[in-house]
C-alpha cells in the first residue's frame, strides 16, 4: 500500500524516533512510505522536510503546506503521529478522498500543554481527531483505556514500544567522548531526553537530588544528553541555582542512532516519574534505552512504564529516596541485566515489525 505518514515533530523529540521507526517497518514489510517531518537536517530518502517556526504562525503556515501534500499526492494510507489538533485539516482532506487514516499515539498531550485554554482546546481536538481515524496504534493498555473515555468506539491497536536492540548494545565502542567531557573516573549518572515541556519536566527533582547527593560525594557528574528544545534556558538556570555547574556535563544535539555511543559511557541513567494521568499512560523511551544499554536505571516509574519495566530498575518512592540512592550508588547492584530476554520478546524491533503488519491487514480489509 501507499501510505502518507505526517508527523509534525522534529528529530530531538522521542516520538520522533518512534515515528522513524514506523516508516522503516512499514518499508521492510513492502509498503511503499512517504514520510513528512518538520525541519530535517540533511536529506533522507522518501522524506519530505517541512520548515516550520516555533509559534502559532509558524504551525499554521506549516499545517497549509502538508494540506497541499495531502491534496496532491498519492496514497492509499494516511498516518498520524500525535493526536494534534494541526492534523485536522489533512484528516478532513483524507476523508473527502475517502483514504483510510490511521493514528499512532504515545502519550495524551492535554496533560503538557501549559495552560489551562490549551488543554481545553486540546481535549476539544482530540474528540474531533478520534472520531476521523480508521484505526489508532498505541503502545500501553492504559493509554488505551484512556483513549476509548475519550472516544468509546475507537478502533485501537497495539504497536509496543520498541528500539533496536542490535544497535542499543553494550557491546558498542565508547567514544572520545569522555575525554571532551571530563568525564575521567567519575561515576557518570545520564539523562537522556529533550528540553521540550514533556521530556523534562521532571529534571528539576532530579537536579535537587542530584544536588544533595553530590554534598556527599565528590566523584559524581550529571551526563545531560538532551540536545534542545524551549524549556533549556530554565533548566540552565536551574542549574546554576543548584551550583552544579561543575558537576554537569550537557550534549548538545546529536542524531539518535549516536545516542548509545553516548550512553555507553555512563554508570547509571535517571528518571522521575511523578503519579499522574500524563505518566499513567506514557510508556518511557528513555527508561528502556537505558536497559537496552545494559545499565543501572535508578528513579521513580509510574503506570505503564512502572507495569512493565520496574523489575528491571533500582526504584525510589521520593526525591529524598533518589537522592539516597545517588549517594549510595553501586554499579553492582544493577537490575538492569535481567532485562535483555524480556526485551528481545517485548521491545525490539521484530516485535513492531509483526504487529505493524496486522494494522496494515486490518485497515485494508
Amino acid at each position: 500500500m501507499k501510505v502518507l505518514f505526517l508527523n509534525m515533530l522534529e528529530e530531538r523529540h522521542a516520538t520522533t524516533r518512534r515515528s522513524r521507526t514506523i516508516v522503516k517497518l512499514l518499508e521492510e514489510i513492502g509498503n511503499s512510505v512517504t514520510y513528512v517531518e518538520s525541519n530535517i537536517r540533511g536529506n533522507i530518502r522518501n522524506t519530505i522536510s517541512i520548515r516550520q517556526s516555533n509559534n502559532v504562525a509558524g504551525y499554521l503556515i506549516a499545517t497549509v503546506k502538508r494540506a497541499i501534500l495531502s491534496l496532491k499526492l498519492d496514497y492509499d494510507i494516511m498516518y498520524f503521529q500525535k493526536m494534534l489538533p494541526f492534523h485536522i485539516p489533512c484528516m478532513m482532506i483524507a476523508r473527502m478522498r475517502h483514504r483510510k487514516i490511521i493514528i499512532d499515539i504515545d502519550d495524551i498531550d492535554t496533560e503538557y500543554q501549559p495552560n489551562e485554554l490549551r488543554r481545553v482546546l486540546h481535549s476539544i481536538s482530540d474528540r474531533i481527531v478520534l472520531k476521523l481515524v480508521n484505526i489508532i496504534t498505541t503502545h500501553n493498555g492504559y493509554l488505551m483505556d484512556e483513549l476509548r473515555k475519550i472516544e468509546r468506539n475507537s478502533n485501537i491497536m497495539r504497536l509496543n514500544q520498541c528500539v533496536d536492540l542490535g544497535v542499543f548494545s553494550r557491546k558498542l565502542p565508547k567514544k572520545r567522548a569522555g575525554d571532551k567531557y571530563d568525564l575521567g573516573n567519575k561515576t557518570v549518572f545520564a539523562f537522556l531526553g529533550s528540553f521540550s515541556t514533556g521530556s523534562c519536566k521532571e529534571l528539576p527533582l532530579i537536579l535537587e537530588a542530584f544536588a544533595k547527593a553530590s554534598k556527599c560525594r565528590k566523584d559524581i557528574v550529571l551526563f545531560l544528553i538532551m540536545g534542545q528544545g524551549p524549556r533549556k534556558e530554565k533548566m540552565l538556570e536551574k542549574i546554576g541555582q543548584l551550583n552544579l555547574g561543575s558537576s554537569t556535563r550537557m550534549v548538545g544535539f546529536i542524531p539518535p542512532d549516536e545516542v548509545p555511543a553516548y550512553l555507553s559511557l555512563s554508570h547509571c541513567g535517571l528518571v522521575y516519574m511523578e503519579e499522574n494521568r500524563g505518566n499513567l499512560t506514557r510508556f518511557s523511551m528513555k527508561v528502556l534505552e537505558y536497559l537496552a544499554m545494559g545499565i543501572p536505571v535508578v528513579g521513580k516509574l509510574y503506570g505503564a512504564t512502572l507495569k512493565d519495566l520496574g523489575e528491571y530498575c533500582n526504584l525510589v518512592s521520593n526525591e529524598d529516596e533518589l537522592a539516597d540512592a545517588l549517594t549510595k550508588f553501586n554499579p553492582g547492584t544493577s537490575k538492569a541485566i535481567h532485562a535483555h530476554q524480556y526485551l528481545v520478546e517485548n521491545h525490539d524491533n521484530p516485535v513492531l515489525k509483526n504487529q505493524l503488519k496486522l494494522v496494515v491487514r486490518r485497515v485494508g480489509s
